[in-house]
């Protein structure tokens, strides 16, 4: 069961070379997540095999040109290419007109249903999605227009059966899904049986958080505590926390912090200022704080393995 997470833009403000901007890709075990469309998002779908089959929803975080200018031109590919499978779009409440007024003027229609969420910023951990497998809620972030984050989480899994046990005491195919629930087994004879001699735990569930853009704030914390990953901007070094603080962004050694107080299995910076052609300052600041630290790049792949925590 994939939960993976595949870096396609990483770049702030706008794209340089070797780097898009905004734009991630999580693959769940039903459902794959776009999370931010900036410029050049069709590209990095291609360079990484990422067809339009693969995504069902796309999350945006709010409405800066570098997360949204290469959505207009995704979804008209798309129906260019004869897509017909429906698509969810979640975000601030202007998303659905800025994207009505570009189809409008460019006299685009689309061949396949959108359907459109609007995100309420005023509540935090606001569930906007779920379906067989996870869920997702908003993040509380502070920028300078309206914006969230998102954090996407498997649900909890029943408990696994012990096939052995099962055999044993001749336990009936019907009795098995309470089980699983967490119920004991009555015997015929009238004895039980205890669930925790017919099942093991299962498996931890999996979790991804995605901070786009954000001054660094508390408020986040009981949000992200524990994700497996956590994708948090990292737009300066700390020598410029002044700037960072002006434009209400984040530095790597603050990203770090984030990450250290929540106690997140990685951390993964990203949104770059283009001002940095090497990154490695902005890596070294952060594992400073949090060593589990890793940088994003157009196309690396983060992946937590099903029944473990290892990223």
């Amino acid at each position: 069961m994939d939960f993976k997470l595949i870096t396609l833009g990483v770049s702030a403000a706008g794209p340089v070379p070797g780097r898009w901007p905004s734009g991630q890709f999580l693959k769940t075990a039903k459902t794959g997540f776009l999370l931010d469309a900036g410029e050049g998002i069709q590209i990095a779908l291609q360079q990484n095999g990422i067809g339009w089959g693969s995504i069902d929803v796309i999350l945006i975080s709010h409405l800066h040109g570098d997360h949204i200018y290469g959505l207009p031109g995704l979804l008209t590919s798309w129906g260019l290419n004869q897509r017909t499978a429906p698509l969810q779009i979640i975000g601030p409440a202007d998303l659905e007109p800025y994207l009505s007024t570009v189809f409008q003027y460019s006299h685009t229609g689309l061949p396949y249903p959108v359907t459109y969420k609007v995100v309420d910023f005023d509540t935090q951990g606001e569930h906007v999605f779920e379906d067989k497998d996870v869920s997702v809620r908003t993040l509380p972030l502070r920028h300078r227009v309206p914006t969230v984050g998102y954090v996407v989480a498997e649900k909890d899994r029943p408990r696994t059966m012990r096939g052995d046990q099962i055999k044993a005491f001749g336990i009936p195919f019907q009795e098995i899904p309470a089980i699983k629930d967490g119920a004991d087994y009555v015997r015929p004879d009238g004895s039980v049986v205890p669930n925790s001699d017919l099942t093991l735990d299962p498996p931890p569930s999996r979790s991804f958080a995605y901070c786009s853009d954000t001054t660094p704030t508390p408020d986040l914390l009981p949000f992200i505590e524990g994700v497996d990953l956590l994708f948090h901007e990292a737009t300066f070094l700390h020598e410029l926390k002044e700037q960072a603080a002006a434009s209400m962004h984040t530095t790597a050694l603050q990203a770090a912090e984030i990450a250290q107080s929540a106690k997140v299995g990685q951390l993964i910076l990203g949104h770059f200022s283009p001002r940095y052609g090497n990154l490695e300052p902005l890596l070294k600041e952060a594992q400073s704080v949090f060593p589990n630290t890793a940088l994003a790049a157009e196309g690396r792949c983060f992946e937590v393995e099903y029944g473990g925590r290892k990223a």
